[in-house]
């Protein structure tokens, strides 16, 4: 999990200018599809955008690990908030 979160965060920082706040960090428990899932969270930043918020989930669909990976505009954010609850209404167990 730690290698995965690496390498999105990376990906955000090198290819998309996102700067985030480390010290930010928030971290939740909570159920997608009845599964066990974990948010991590952080403030971010971006030159474009403004003032953003990055997130992480990570839900155990079975054997597997799904990570659904979020960057949204803390403008944007109140609007995206129920695509992204649609997008994790729609995770399954993989079978």
């Amino acid at each position: 999990m730690n290698s995965l979160l690496d390498e999105n965060i990376d990906w955000l920082v090198k290819d998309q200018g996102v700067k985030i706040n480390i010290a930010s960090k928030k971290e939740q428990d909570f159920l997608v599809g009845g599964m066990k899932s974990l948010l991590i969270a952080y403030d971010a930043s971006s030159k474009e955008f403004g003032p953003s918020k990055v997130g992480f989930i990570f839900t155990t669909i079975g054997k597997k690990l799904l990570v659904t990976t979020y960057w949204v505009t803390v403008k944007g954010f109140a609007k995206q908030e129920a695509v992204l609850d649609g997008i994790l209404a729609s995770v399954k167990p993989a079978r």
